[in-house]
């Protein structure tokens, strides 16, 4: 009869050695995470958290229209007493700003849509939407928004800013000179 030599045990003792190691390792890990606090606050391009001084330049519509919105399959017309500034927008933003306007989701949600479930989730309020300056032929408008004493001025798209902004029913403004420099007689 044959003796089975029995196989060294040291080769699945190091094998369990290196699984409880990295076990440990990642625990360890999960719970540096879990615990770890930034010194410094993650900057987002495009997304500027205002100071205190400036808070009130960036709610201030002193030098701003308030306009209201309507739109057509080519068309953003943002009116202030008989003046209207036309915005050129593609079908999908006209579409999503008529749906925003009418508080209409489709059997799938655009990306606005999703935004405001977003902002609604995070408990952020759209305050206003600007549309501030024109430059080599582009509009420039900034979406203000609100979170627990917190203001927040995100730069937008004029069409972006009004399809967010209606759908939360915030007023849409219009820097005066642009409605009055470039504004067609529309009534």
């Amino acid at each position: 009869m044959k003796q089975i030599k029995e196989k060294p045990q040291h080769k699945f003792n190091k094998i369990y050695l290196l699984l409880m190691i990295i076990l440990i390792a990642l625990i360890l890990t999960n719970i540096y995470l879990i615990t770890f606090k930034p010194k410094e606050e993650i900057k987002i391009p495009g997304i500027q958290e205002i100071k205190e001084e400036e808070i009130l330049k960036a709610l201030s519509v002193d030098d701003y229209y308030k306009t209201d919105v309507n739109v057509t399959v080519n068309g953003l017309f943002l009116t202030n007493n008989c003046k209207s500034l036309i915005l050129s927008v593609d079908e999908f933003q006209a579409y999503s700003i008529d749906r925003g306007i009418k508080k209409h989701v489709d059997f799938r949600p655009t990306v606005h849509d999703l935004i405001e479930d977003i902002l609604q989730s995070f408990k952020v309020k759209v305050t206003m939407a600007k549309i501030s300056e024109i430059g080599e032929g582009t509009y420039y408008a900034n979406l203000i928004l609100k979170q627990d004493g917190k203001v927040l001025n995100l730069d937008s798209k004029p069409s972006d800013a009004v399809a967010v902004a209606v759908r939360e029913d915030a007023p849409i403004f219009v820097k005066k000179n642009l409605l009055d420099e470039f504004g067609v007689k529309s009534c």
